[in-house]
């Protein structure tokens, strides 16, 4: 796992990295760059990383303020070891069952 303290910090890490990256996790309002901006960037260049938004903000926000398409992978903080494993899961196992747990 790598982390980075904001947008602009994320791009220069996944530049290091080469890009090798499955997943983006990231919460939707960041500064210098908000989440679905920095998403937007990375799947350019790596259309095959899933991304998993997360927020303090209720999702049914995040969509109505059209910060989130529906149907987008989202965890709202604070959320549980549990929940979050099943989101990670979900994204990278594509059809697997996932626990009634995840929030969306």
């Amino acid at each position: 796992m790598v982390t980075a303290s904001n947008g602009r910090e994320a791009l220069e890490v996944f530049a290091a990295h080469g890009g090798a990256f499955d997943l983006l996790m990231t919460d939707v309002v960041m500064p210098y760059l908000d989440g679905r901006r920095l998403a937007e960037r990375l799947l350019a260049q790596r259309p095959e990383i899933r991304v998993i938004y997360m927020s303090g903000y209720a999702s049914h926000t995040m969509v109505h303020d059209a910060l989130l398409d529906p149907g987008t992978a989202f965890v709202r903080k604070p959320f549980t070891v549990t929940s979050l494993t099943a989101r990670v899961r979900e994204m990278l196992d594509p059809g697997e069952p996932v626990s009634e747990l995840v929030s969306f």
